[in-house]
């Protein structure tokens, strides 16, 4: 609101005051930079889902872009940071972009004019993937997310909270595989009891959290479920953490399909909600407790 009322101006002028009448919109600063640039389009296939906008797809393709960087430098041993990355949504005419399936990183040379580092690297693509996943697993840390051994470095420190070793290898196994990858059962562990504790720290009389319910499934063999929350009416619903990476929607209809009526609900929340943003975690589930 400030900036269409009258104010000062943030640079020198003759007229020291704006008076708010032409802010503009939509206004993008830039400029071309010419370099070599490699362009790699990277193409899943459901459960798993790179749709644009959303914080796990942030994470996944910053880290797939770090850590390509940083194998594309050691591969062609020069120094770190003379090759980067970035990403965008695949700019195709399906809608595979557009619909989480389809994503595209870049690597360039961050010499003006290039020295051909890219078009190297780019010659060697299934090379290139498999250092990056090696080096992604082999973290001399075995960190938690990342570290300094790994991902972290001075020039990336604002993308740091984006960074995580465990969703690349994720995208990673996917793309070199074509199969769905596992994702790391200790995080998954972990999210599951901060959510439990959360859960239980702001339970409402009559409200009961549990955790590994052992349910009987559809098919007549034992599940045992992360956690149940039951409702003072005695209404039970199902608590699924997915991988970071998994549509959260085909988790949820095929756990309703595996639990058959053993719960009035399931609520299925992303692993990397419950690390980054627990109080949202919390809400979707007692949102669905309220309903009941």
């Amino acid at each position: 609101p400030s900036l269409f009322s009258p104010h000062a101006k943030p640079y020198p002028d003759e007229d020291a005051s704006c008076d708010g009448t032409s802010a503009t919109r939509h206004l993008v600063l830039g400029t071309d930079f010419i370099t070599d640039v490699a362009l790699v389009s990277l193409r899943v296939a459901p459960p798993l889902g790179l749709r644009p906008g959303t914080y796990p797809t942030q994470v996944a393709l910053r880290t797939v872009s770090e850590v390509l960087a940083k194998a594309a430098c050691q591969m062609l041993e020069i120094e770190p940071g003379e090759v980067l990355a970035e990403f965008r949504p695949a700019l195709t005419r399906d809608s595979a972009g557009r619909d989480g399936l389809e994503a595209e990183v870049f690597l360039y040379d961050t010499l003006p004019g290039g020295a051909g580092f890219c078009a190297l690297a780019a010659k060697e693509t299934m090379r290139l993937f498999e250092l990056a996943l090696q080096l992604l697993r082999g973290c001399p840390e075995q960190c938690d997310s990342s570290c300094y051994r790994c991902l972290r470095s001075f020039k990336n420190k604002i993308e740091h909270a984006a960074l995580d070793r465990h969703v690349g290898v994720e995208l990673l196994e996917h793309l070199l595989s074509g199969e769905t990858p596992s994702f790391s059962q200790e995080r998954l562990n972990a999210a599951t009891t901060t959510l439990l504790h959360d859960l239980q720290r702001q339970a409402e009389p009559g409200e009961l959290f549990a955790r590994e319910v052992p349910v009987t499934s559809v098919a007549g063999h034992t599940v045992r479920v992360p956690l149940v929350a039951t409702t003072p009416s005695g209404r039970r619903i199902a608590v699924v953490i997915a991988a970071p990476l998994v549509d959260e929607q085909q988790v949820g209809g095929d756990a309703l399909q595996e639990l058959g009526n053993a719960f009035s609900a399931v609520v299925v929340v992303n692993e990397l909600v419950v690390r980054g943003n627990l109080p949202a975690a919390t809400l979707a589930v007692r949102d669905a407790m309220a309903e009941m």
